[in-house]
């Protein structure tokens, strides 16, 4: 991506940032989702659609771990579902490289 709209760098900061939240205990896996939703969808307008559609998998990811959390009924993630997400996270982040 060589000429970036500027309201992708605004949005890439946010996911940046619900992402720490998140770790930091700051974000539930309900809101994390819930935002990376709607900034993901925002990108659409923004930047190029098969980008976005590699971030919609990784909160897609997000989402089934969400999904499964709340059918369970628990108050918490377990540490394996934590990981998980995590590990999500990582590669999310890892594609939000803009140069």
């Amino acid at each position: 991506m060589t000429d970036i709209h500027p309201q992708v760098g605004t949005l890439v900061r946010r996911i940046v940032a619900d992402a720490r939240a998140f770790r930091e205990g700051r974000l539930s896996i309900q809101g994390l989702s819930e935002d990376l939703k709607l900034s993901i969808a925002a990108l659409l307008q923004f930047a190029d659609p098969d980008w976005v559609e590699e971030l919609r998998v990784f909160r897609n990811r997000v989402e089934y771990v969400n999904a499964f959390f709340i059918e369970s009924g628990r108050a918490d993630l377990t540490e394996e579902e934590r990981r998980s997400v995590d590990a999500i996270l990582e590669e999310l982040l890892a594609g939000l490289t803009i140069e």
